[in-house]
């Protein structure tokens, strides 16, 4: 059986762009849906992952920083409000 050999289409700066500006339109859509609506905790646990500060020069704390967009993004995409 012959292999078959598959290429990756690098990913471009414009790729990028193009996913960054899709994810703010899905974002923008979700956070008007949960204005007025998001109970306190979770308004509480937002409000914490957006005022954490990070050291871009410690690879910890860019990880993290990485780790709290990926839990704000899930609540705010999920729709954990009322």
């Amino acid at each position: 059986m012959r292999r078959q050999a598959h290429r990756v289409k690098p990913i471009t700066l414009r790729d990028l762009s193009d996913l960054f500006q899709l994810r703010e339109i899905i974002e923008v859509v979700c956070v008007r849906l949960m204005v007025g609506n998001v109970d306190a905790t979770t308004l509480h646990r937002l409000d914490e992952l957006c005022s954490a500060d990070y050291d871009p020069n410690r690879k910890e704390s860019v990880a993290d920083c990485l780790q709290r967009n990926t839990d704000f993004s899930s609540i705010n995409c999920q729709g954990k409000w009322k």
